[in-house]
């Protein structure tokens, strides 16, 4: 078997950087839409209508982000493992 391409050997670790940097924007975009909503929530004369919408938006950017981040991660992961597989095979082929 041919040795893998250095670039490709690590790009795993460009998936945790992309993760880290995408997790990062999303959850900030989602808190500054949070927010937005929160200011429009406080401002309107019902606020006490609004508690459960409120607590479930303040939630989502946590969430969103970390998602967002987990799944890039997970392509770094699987790339990483597929590269040590390809390398067994390598060592029980030559």
């Amino acid at each position: 078997m041919t040795k893998l391409p250095r670039a490709l050997r690590y790009s795993p670790y460009a998936f945790y950087v992309v993760a880290f940097f995408l997790g990062a924007y999303n959850f900030l975009a989602q808190l500054q839409a949070t927010w937005a909503v929160d200011s429009e929530v406080y401002l309107s004369p019902h606020t006490d209508a609004f508690e459960g919408f409120q607590y479930l938006v303040t939630s989502q950017p946590f969430a969103y982000g970390i998602s967002e981040a987990a799944y890039m991660a997970a392509n770094g992961v699987l790339a990483h493992l597929l590269i040590k597989i390809f390398d067994r095979l390598g060592d029980q082929v030559a």
